[in-house]
């Protein structure tokens, strides 16, 4: 018995050595979560923290901004992992005058670590440190097939290939040397994603929370917070459910009652965007990017 255990140690200690190795090479290719991260450690002199999903990862360009601001938005991150970003790195900034952060058709009624999107939550767990993550996203091993991991790691080792694709700022790169998708058929795809049910959802109330605790936080320190609804092509925006549509609406509003350092602005239906500023029916490309960031600047100005 004692010769078979002894041959089950044997067996598997290669196996072992080869995952670990895999999970470290893996974890030491550079990418966005671990660039924004390392960003705000080392930067304490902040004025403007940009927060969101990819509406504002692709949607606003610090390099536009006046103030010193950064853009710690990633794909898909949910209020949960917004709030979490912010309460991490807040007390580090001593300078932040304001947070943006988007409120999106999607915003309410949506999270990060569920569904078709779980595996995303890995890259706080791993590379921010979130203490309440699942098991499987414990281990960049258990996200993706091994395939994958060793084509990502000889890209890297080869062709000096990384999963970083933002810029020195923060904002998304990722998209600059593609062209426009067709509009009329991403209007279609990304409405359906978007429309939840809104009767009894499940995490309505946990992203109001986690949304109104940044709120609070900022007015305790006199930081402003900017929501704002991101601009979309017409075709979205026809498809979108009325009802979620002015749920958010509202709730947005009813926040800059409630609260007087929220300031809301709607520019979903906003006519200065035109079809040559979106990569596709509900992002701007870099050119929507720099109107929306300069129109974001002019506000900046008006509560300065």
């Amino acid at each position: 018995m004692k010769k078979f255990f002894v041959k089950i140690i044997v067996f598997f200690i290669p196996i072992f050595l080869i995952c670990f190795l895999l999970e470290f090479t893996v974890r030491a290719i550079p990418n966005d979560y671990t660039y924004k991260r390392k960003y705000l450690e080392t930067h304490a002199d902040l004025e403007i923290l940009i927060l969101g999903s990819s509406h504002s990862l692709y949607g606003i360009d610090p390099d536009y901004l006046s103030k010193r601001a950064f853009n710690a938005s990633n794909v898909s991150q949910s209020p949960k992992f917004d709030f979490f970003i912010f309460d991490k790195f807040n007390e580090k900034i001593d300078s932040l005058k304001f947070v943006i952060l988007p409120i999106s058709y999607f915003s309410l009624f949506s999270i990060t670590d569920f569904g078709s999107e779980k595996w995303r939550e890995k890259n706080y767990v791993i590379y921010y440190d979130y203490p309440n993550g699942s098991f499987s996203s414990r281990l960049e091993l258990f996200n993706g097939t091994i395939k994958q991991k060793i084509e990502s790691i000889m890209a890297w080792l080869l062709k000096d290939v990384t999963n970083k694709s933002c810029s020195e700022y923060g904002y998304g790169l990722k998209w600059s040397n593609t062209n426009q998708r067709d509009l009329h058929k991403t209007a279609v795809d990304a409405a359906k994603r978007h429309t939840h049910t809104v009767k009894n959802n499940i995490f309505f109330e946990e992203n109001k929370n986690y949304i109104e605790q940044i709120i609070k936080k900022c007015l305790k320190k006199d930081i402003n917070v900017i929501l704002y609804t991101p601009p979309a092509w017409y075709l979205y925006v026809e498809l979108l459910e009325e009802m979620q549509l002015e749920i958010t609406r509202t709730y947005c509003y009813n926040l800059t009652k409630k609260y007087s350092n929220v300031h809301y602005f709607d520019f979903l239906n906003d006519e200065r965007f035109l079809k040559g500023d979106f990569r596709d029916a509900d992002h701007t490309n870099h050119q929507g990017a720099k109107k929306l960031t300069l129109i974001l600047e002019s506000i900046i100005k008006s509560l300065t």
